[in-house]
């Protein structure tokens, strides 16, 4: 049962071992060199997938990714709206990441557009 999420977080999760458990950056474990390679798949978007080396080179790749910026806006909307998005919502969800791509992935961008959203700013009896 485990192994289905495991193959696709491993990878990734074995290219941040450059940090401890503490998040301090480290070169060294036990008196060994730490291997920080990993490979991030599956990520929804081939062009940002591959092999890295350590958690900056990682960052690098997700801030790159269009999948990742998807969700992150998408995310920061139910959040904030304390819901799940429904079909209604399609137009702040595409203002949000349109503001949150072309600022340069500000969440303050992202933010700005979803409480301009009527999705945001009307409510609607259930």
């Amino acid at each position: 049962d485990c192994q289905q999420c495991h193959r696709l977080i491993d990878p990734m999760g074995l290219g941040m071992e450059d940090f401890d458990g503490l998040g301090k950056h480290r070169t060294m474990e036990n008196n060994a060199p730490v291997d920080a390679s990993g490979v991030l798949v599956a990520s929804g978007d081939s062009a940002h997938e591959g092999a890295f080396t350590g958690g900056a080179a990682l960052a690098r790749m997700l801030s790159e990714n269009s999948t990742v910026a998807s969700c992150a806006t998408l995310q920061l909307f139910r959040y904030s709206a304390g819901r799940i998005e429904n079909d209604s919502d399609k137009c702040a969800l595409k203002e949000m990441n349109e503001l949150f791509a072309s600022g340069g992935q500000d969440f303050r961008d992202a933010l700005d557009g979803l409480v301009r959203s009527t999705s945001f700013t009307r409510r609607v009896a259930p």
